[in-house]
Order: C-alpha cells, then sequence, then structure tokens
C-alpha cells in the first residue's frame, strides 16, 4: 500500500511540474511574440515618420492651414514675437536662417549673394573723360564720334545726322559746344554749299522756268529770295530758263537760350548754326513761342517811352543805332535786332530785345521768312 501510495503521489507531482513548464513556455513564448510585435510597430512607424516628406502623407493637410512663404533669396525667417521650435499647435515653425560662416552643414541661399543689387544698375564708363555728364553725355560723346568719322569719309550728310542725334542725347554743357560746332561746319557745307550733297534731304535742285523770280522761287520754298541767291553764289537777282539752282526746303526757325544767352538757327531738327547775343535784364525777355511778323533793313529808332528823355530817335544807318543795321519783328515790342555796343553782347542788358552782332543779325535776317519762321525763347536748353 506505502508503495502505491508512495508512487501515486510521484505521479501528482510529475504531472503538476510539466503543467508549470508549459505555462512557463507559453507565457515566454507571448512575451517574446509581443516583442516582436511592438519591435515590428515601432520600425514600421519609424519607416513611416522618414517616408512621410516624400510619400505626401505629410503634404496632404488641411486646405484651410496657413502656408507659410519664404522671400526667394532668403532663409526661412522666424516671425516677430515667436519662438522658434514647436508651436502650440504642434505645426513646425520656420527656422530662423544660419549666418554666412556660422557653424552648420549648409549654407542660407542668401549666403550666394548677387552680383548686382536688385533694381539698381552699374553707372557706365565714361567715354573719353566725359564723366559729369553721365549716361546721357557719354551716349553724346559716342555719337559725336560715329559723326566725326563719317566726316572724315566724306559722308557729311551721315555725320550732320549724327552730329544731331548727338545733341538730342542730352550733352554736357561742353559737349554741346563742340557738337554745335561740328554742326555749324557741316551745314556750311551741306544745307548752305552751292553743290548738293549725296544723300542730301533738306534741299534740292531746281530747274528755273520762264516767267520765275527768285522771290517766287523763295516764296515756293519757304525761304528769303536772298538765301537762294548766298547759296547758289549769284551776283544779282537775275536768272533765265532752264537754270538750275539749289534750294532749301525752309522754313527756318530761332531758339534763344536765356541761360546760355544764345541763338541757335534750325532747320527743323538739325541745328544750324548759333550765335552769341544779348537779352533784356532780369525776366524782360520772355520766354514763350513767337511768329516773324516783319523785317527791316536798316530801321529808324525811336525810344520807347520809359526812355525818352534819356535816348534820342535815330535814322536808320546811323552808326550810333540802338538797333543796328537789321530788325526782325516778332510782335510784343520784341524784335531781333543789331547792336551799336558789340561789347554787350553774351551780357543781360537790353530792355528785352534780342541783340546781336551787325554782321550776325544781317546773316540772320536772311533766313527769315515772315509768318512762317518762328521765334522760341527758353529759360534752359531742353
Amino acid at each position: 500500500m506505502p508503495s502505491l501510495l508512495f508512487g501515486d503521489d510521484s505521479s501528482r507531482r510529475k504531472s503538476s511540474g510539466s503543467r508549470r513548464t508549459r505555462m512557463i513556455a507559453g507565457l515566454v513564448a507571448a512575451v517574446v511574440g509581443l516583442a516582436v510585435v511592438v519591435w515590428g510597430a515601432v520600425r514600421l512607424f519609424g519607416w513611416l515618420s522618414e517616408d512621410g516628406g516624400s510619400s505626401g502623407v505629410v503634404a496632404e493637410t488641411s486646405s484651410d492651414a496657413t502656408e507659410v512663404q519664404t522671400p526667394y533669396g532668403l532663409g526661412a525667417q522666424t516671425p516677430v514675437g515667436a519662438d522658434s521650435g514647436e508651436a502650440d499647435d504642434g505645426e513646425p515653425m520656420p527656422m530662423t536662417p544660419e549666418i554666412a560662416g556660422a557653424s552648420g552643414n549648409q549654407t542660407p541661399v542668401a549666403a550666394e549673394a548677387p552680383t548686382s543689387p536688385v533694381g539698381t544698375e552699374t553707372p557706365p564708363s565714361p567715354v573719353n573723360g566725359a564723366a559729369t555728364g553721365g549716361e546721357a553725355s557719354a551716349s553724346a560723346q559716342v555719337l559725336l564720334a560715329e559723326g566725326r568719322r563719317l566726316e572724315r569719309e566724306g559722308k557729311l550728310v551721315a555725320a550732320r545726322g549724327q552730329y544731331a542725334k548727338a545733341l538730342a542725347a542730352g550733352p554736357n554743357p561742353a559737349q554741346y559746344a563742340e557738337i554745335a560746332g561740328c554742326l555749324a561746319s557741316v551745314s556750311e557745307r551741306t544745307i548752305l554749299g552751292k553743290k548738293l550733297a549725296e544723300g542730301e534731304t533738306e534741299a534740292e535742285l531746281y530747274e528755273v522756268q520762264s516767267g520765275d523770280y527768285l522771290s517766287t522761287i523763295g516764296r515756293r520754298y519757304a525761304i528769303p529770295y536772298r538765301l537762294v541767291q548766298r547759296i547758289n553764289g549769284l551776283p544779282s537777282d537775275s536768272i533765265y530758263a532752264g537754270q538750275k539752282l539749289k534750294v532749301v526746303r525752309g522754313p527756318f526757325r530761332v531758339r534763344v537760350v536765356k541761360s546760355d544767352v544764345v541763338l541757335e538757327l534750325w532747320l527743323r531738327d538739325v541745328l544750324v548754326k548759333t550765335y552769341r547775343v544779348a537779352i533784356g535784364r532780369g525776366d524782360s525777355t520772355p520766354a514763350g513761342q513767337y511768329v516773324v511778323l516783319k523785317k527791316l533793313e536798316n530801321p529808324a529808332f525811336s525810344p520807347p517811352p520809359s526812355q525818352r528823355g534819356i535816348m534820342k530817335p535815330m535814322p536808320g544807318g546811323d552808326p550810333q543805332n540802338p538797333l543796328g543795321t537789321r530788325w526782325i519783328d516778332f510782335g510784343d515790342h520784341l524784335g531781333i535786332h543789331g547792336t551799336n555796343e558789340p561789347e554787350s553782347i553774351s551780357q543781360r542788358v537790353s530792355l528785352g530785345c534780342i541783340r546781336m552782332l551787325n554782321s550776325d543779325v544781317e546773316e540772320l535776317y536772311d533766313f527769315m521768312t515772315p509768318e512762317m519762321s518762328t521765334v522760341e525763347i527758353v529759360e534752359t536748353r531742353p
């Protein structure tokens, strides 16, 4: 019996131990399985997080979310009053840009400075020393040089065109004087020369018809007949049918520049000649547009009311006549005339009229066509 009882007890102990072993093994297996599941989940979550930027998972946000834009050429900016890092709503904030040269692996976009600031231009280099006139004077200098080249090659009309462009380009005072001199020289050989220059557009040859007079030809071309006589070198006003005459298509015009105290003779957009003049004191020579009304040779002088008792009347042709040898009337008691005081030229001394040397006003007289030629008085050169 005892052996039987002992045998039964031993069997029970063995059966109980086997069950505990199996339970422990199952528990260990469960723990290991759970660990594997957790580890796999962690790896999977990490992979999704790392791949979210390229896969578009993070990019698909609500349409109501506000997108923070970074201006081109600058790093991300931290809004004023905000701390860098995480915002309260969990959205990432733009990071403060790194300063060029600071520690870090990446260089911000702004570190690559542009060669020229946006919206600015590098000033042009001075051309032949013309530094004070800026871009306009540099352009004028280039056109002037081109005109000189064409003039040396004998292409006078083309050279005149370049000089005219140079004058319109806004030259500085020194360049203006040089360009005006070039234009006067070329115009004397083209517009005012006896021969019709190659490519000339301001003049043409005219064949005299039966019944023509110099005066009728002049009226046809809006120029004084004496200019036709002068250009063609005619000793008198006698002409004959079939004769070829060079004629200029007028009318000529005048511009008086008060700041420079000069008178400019123009044929359309070509400056033909420049004269030194005298103008009125203060504002007595009023700026404005006028038309030549009439012309007189050797005008008689009658002093204005303000000068009676100081000046006396003088007949035309008197060497002391303050009007000199010519009078070109453009209204409002104003005119262009000669002078008995050549030393007054280039000064502001008259009562309002434009004074010229007698030799100059006699020349100008032959360019002015009454009721067609204009006189423009300006404060400064345009």
